[in-house]
């Protein structure tokens, strides 16, 4: 069975959500969404040292964070450079960004 929730537009929905996601939403932040370019560079990882921040920027403000040790999906992106990964990792939050030390056994997803 699939439950399908809006998790942008609802407070309770959105704090439930994060905590299926095992992520922790920091405030009311707009991350840009994924690039359409690096879309099919895709990567999984696991955070390996939680609690783990998620930025808006690399380097900016943080979008959430991830509280368990858990494999998310990531990208290499030009915006981040070679120490910073596009990910999903915070749902409906939208696309942030984790520095490449929170990040190990990273492969391709075929």
């Amino acid at each position: 069975m699939t439950i399908n929730l809006n998790c942008k537009h609802n407070v309770i929905l959105l704090l439930a959500c994060s905590a299926v996601l095992g992520v922790v939403p920091i405030q009311q932040t707009v991350a840009r969404p994924l690039d359409p370019a690096i879309a099919n560079n895709v990567l999984v990882g696991t955070v390996s040292d939680p609690p783990s921040n998620v930025r808006v920027t690399p380097n900016g403000q943080i979008l959430c964070k991830i509280k368990t040790r858990r494999r998310i999906t990531i990208w290499n992106d030009a915006v981040g450079g070679d120490e910073w990964y596009a990910t999903n990792a915070c749902g409906s939050l939208g696309v942030g960004y984790i520095h490449q030390s929170q990040v190990n056994r990273i492969h391709s997803v075929d």
